[in-house]
């Protein structure tokens, strides 16, 4: 399912986000599940995900977000926290959404949201939001992307110079792996 092409601009990104969550949280519907996963993943995923956690907050549901451009220095990132063995997570309460700092190098990160310990976390925080949602930029077409696929329930994939057909078998192997995901696609300018 394609939601339509990302732009530069918040007002540019507003209709592919209402598509997007009229995908996972459609309008009407009686009571979602708590503690739906969202994955976007494209070239602009950290710009969107902040924008679609505004946007969810504004319909009432309670997100995290999985930031990786924070400023802050002296909170545990996310890294940290799977590395350590810590027994809290540092969370950042925010006025519309919640924020878990991440500020790491993404392949790195991937390697530790494999582990035991992040799944866990992601279990345990489906508890207390509505919606988690992790921005990323790894490729479609990537074999961090498949990986990412089977943690998370939704997804969100920017294509660049793929076609949908070429990335046919991957909503094919998502599907199969959890037949209620919804995979949408967007054009990642």
């Amino acid at each position: 399912h394609v939601i339509g092409a990302a732009g530069k601009t918040s007002e540019q990104n507003l209709s592919l986000l209402r598509r997007l969550m009229s995908r996972i949280c459609p309008f009407g519907t009686p009571e979602l599940p708590s503690g739906q996963s969202l994955i976007i993943l494209g070239k602009c995923s950290f710009q969107l995900s902040e924008q679609l956690a505004y946007l969810l907050s504004q319909r009432g549901f309670k997100v995290l977000l999985f930031n990786q451009e924070s400023e802050i220095d002296d909170l545990m990132k996310l890294g940290d926290y799977l590395e350590t063995g810590e027994e809290d997570a540092q969370v950042t309460k925010g006025t519309h959404f919640d924020t878990f700092h991440t500020q790491e190098d993404q392949d790195r990160l991937f390697e530790l949201m494999g582990s035991s310990r992040f799944h866990d976390l992601l279990e345990e925080m489906k508890d207390g939001y509505d919606f988690i949602i992790l921005p990323s930029h790894f490729p479609p077409l990537s074999s961090e992307c498949e990986s990412l696929l089977t943690l998370f329930d939704h997804a969100a994939i920017g294509l660049k110079n793929e076609t949908v057909d070429a990335v046919a078998p991957l909503t094919r192997f998502a599907r199969e792996s959890s037949p209620q995901k919804k995979i949408s696609f967007f054009i990642d300018v």
